[in-house]
């Protein structure tokens, strides 16, 4: 996996990162900000589903 992290990070010129697009990234920052939003409960609902499955067996 690091390797790849390395080949990736010579691709892209070094430590830059991704170039940014003007035109995607504030769609992709909002999806990312309601992510966030969403993802204590989330992550209630998995839990709580795991528990339940767990008691079925």
């Amino acid at each position: 996996m690091e390797e790849t992290d390395t080949v990736m990070a010579e691709v892209r010129g070094g430590s830059r990162g991704p170039p940014k697009d003007p035109i995607l990234d504030p769609p992709l920052a909002e999806v990312d900000r309601v992510s966030q939003q969403y993802l204590p409960l989330s992550t209630s609902c998995s839990a709580m589903y795991f528990t339940l499955e767990s008691l079925n067996q």
